[in-house]
């Protein structure tokens, strides 16, 4: 456990000099957009924005260091070489960056402190439009691909934290406009220069300013990069070797086996963890963070075999109590079993961001009392057979499009929709009392964004849509179910089956609503004013008491109704 809170803690360094760097190539790119002023703009910004202070430089060389060297090692720990194209770029991107870099660092940083060069943009600019035009277009995809690594590192960092979707857009449009600035910059900035620079005493006027002397900066440049560029390739390869080594060596141990619930079983690689073995063998495991303990989507239910795996590290245990897990709940990405043992994954494969916040309890199953809405359009099918399919999607759509909004406007969770039905549940998180109000409320709002819709396609339709609702309450199985990519969180149990008989009640005896005396009860409202009716329901051997309401949208305006707090409908 200890080494995995180590690994952690580099992980969390990795990150901390991810930032270092790319608030770095954020200031120099808004720099470099300077050009669209002056060339005299960007040197008097240059000391700021470049970072040219202090001790400035030995943090960028820190954290570029910190950077390389866990990647290195993130490679060299790898005991699966599948990963996501998205992970699989980002490491690509990111080893690619010093080979491309080194020419512009030692040209600009290492012979300032070497030979007391004074490099400004104009010299800078004059090496990459005149006297070395490869290297500005080396230094411009470098510049790109920097910005593109950084950028995916924050996405894939930021895109677990709740509030990320909502800034995301307006963060994608800077993530475009910044870069598109600096290179205009660049180029703007570069072209003054030419024309400033056609005779032979400009240039030698700007070199005399930055102090160069003669070709032996070059010299330094050229030979230095190529030494470098050999060297960092051999540390790569070495570091693929060593891997190579490893598995030989870890191969003469005993073997090991992964039993998937309802899958095959597998050899375990040494060392490998439960994540990498279902990528080796290609079985779909979701894995939102790309394996790195910052999301729960990679979960597994561990049966045989559970006590003999290591207890979690405490960055594993933060996120299974966060999430709720019960003790047979492990991170698939943190368990590396030394014994074979038998597993069961808990998240569908196409998992995203919001579901890995979710509590683990919704997953594997758990009986909870919650509120079940039925609606649905009576005398649809009727309506349609004389209409053209775009019609009918059209009108199917809006229709969808006011009840959604209804429900989760008030607190809902859309389970499904079912042809021109919906079903919808209140209460997952808790409060039933709550949840009743709230499925009342979404009741009265449905029927008033119908009435609106009629208005809106009064000259569409024959005639007006009319819809069947009805409410219940009761004891639940919430969780996920289903398979594949048509699995998803819903609910099922005697309830659900009965507020879909409460709907079929509410067409037969031509009302919108009939809501059971359970949830008026849960609700503290009194719909004294609607008709009582006791219906049989199948499976129930006492009658059902509900409610019949002919108008949803008359719940809350009545003397008798008034306890019900209805907010406007949205519509």
């Amino acid at each position: 456990m200890a080494s995995l809170d180590g690994s952690r803690r580099f992980q969390q360094l990795r990150t901390i000099s991810g930032l270092v760097l790319f608030a770095y190539v954020l200031s120099h790119m808004l720099n470099h957009s300077l050009g669209l002023v002056s060339l005299e703009a960007m040197d008097r910004w240059r000391g700021i924005l470049s970072w040219q202070f202090g001790g400035a430089w030995i943090v960028l060389l820190v954290a570029a260091l910190v950077h390389i060297g866990h990647a290195l090692w993130s490679l060299y720990d790898r005991r699966v070489m599948r990963m996501p194209a998205w992970q699989f770029m980002q490491l690509l991107l990111g080893l690619s960056i010093p080979f491309l870099l080194i020419e512009h660092v030692l040209g600009t940083r290492a012979v300032a402190e070497l030979y007391g060069v004074n490099p400004s943009y104009t010299s800078v600019q004059l090496t990459y439009w005149r006297l070395a035009p490869h290297l500005g277009i080396l230094q411009s995809i470098v510049m790109v691909i920097s910005w593109v690594h950084g950028c995916m590192g924050l996405h894939f960092w930021l895109r677990l934290r709740s509030g990320y979707r909502a800034v995301a857009p307006g963060l994608f449009t800077l993530a475009v406009l910044i870069p598109t600035l600096a290179l205009l910059g660049f180029l703007v900035s570069g072209r003054i220069l030419l024309m400033e620079t056609a005779d032979g005493e400009a240039v030698a006027r700007i070199l005399e300013a930055a102090r160069v002397p003669g070709p032996t900066t070059s010299v330094f440049v050229n030979d230095t990069s190529l030494i470098f560029r050999y060297a960092f390739a051999a540390l790569i390869a070495v570091t693929l070797l060593a891997r190579g080594v490893r598995g030989l060596l870890s191969s003469r141990f005993g073997t090991v086996t992964l039993t998937y619930v309802d899958g095959p079983t597998v050899t375990m690689l040494p060392g490998a963890s439960i994540l990498e073995m279902s990528r080796a063998y290609g079985i779909p495991h979701a894995s939102v963070c790309g394996g790195r303990g910052r999301c729960s989507t990679c979960r597994v239910s561990v049966g045989h075999g559970r006590e003999l795996l290591p207890p979690p590290s405490s960055a594993e245990q933060r996120v299974l109590t966060r999430i709720g897990a019960g003790r047979d709940v492990r991170l698939a990405c943190q368990v590396r079993p030394r014994h074979s043992v038998s597993i069961r994954p808990l998240m569908p494969p196409a998992s995203t961001p919001e579901i890995s916040l979710r509590p683990s309890s919704h997953l594997e199953g758990q009986e909870q009392e919650i509120v079940i809405l039925f609606a649905d359009l009576r005398g649809f099918t009727t309506l349609s057979e004389a209409r053209l399919p775009y019609d009918v999607v059209f009108v199917l759509n809006r229709y969808f499009e006011v009840v959604g909004q209804a429900v989760e406007t008030h607190n809902g969770h859309i389970d499904k929709f079912i042809g021109d039905g919906m079903m919808a549940l209140f209460g997952i998180d808790g409060d039933p009392a709550r949840a009743a109000g709230d499925a009342l409320a979404a009741a009265r709002a449905i029927a008033d964004s119908i009435t609106q819709l009629n208005r809106d396609l009064e000259h569409d339709l024959p005639y007006p849509l009319r819809v069947a609702i009805g409410v219940h309450s009761g004891t639940v199985i919430l969780g996920e179910m289903g398979y594949g990519r048509a699995r998803s969180f819903t609910a099922i149990g005697d309830p659900v089956n009965t507020t879909s008989r409460l709907e079929q009640i509410a067409k037969d005896n031509d009302v919108e609503l009939v809501v059971s005396r359970e949830v008026e009860a849960r609700a503290g409202v009194d719909l004294g004013d609607h008709p009582l009716q006791f219906v049989p329901v199948r499976g129930r051997r006492a009658a059902l008491e509900v409610r019949l309401v002919r108008l949803a949208s008359s719940l809350g305006r009545t003397p008798a109704a008034s306890p019900l707090t209805v907010p406007p409908n949205p519509a």
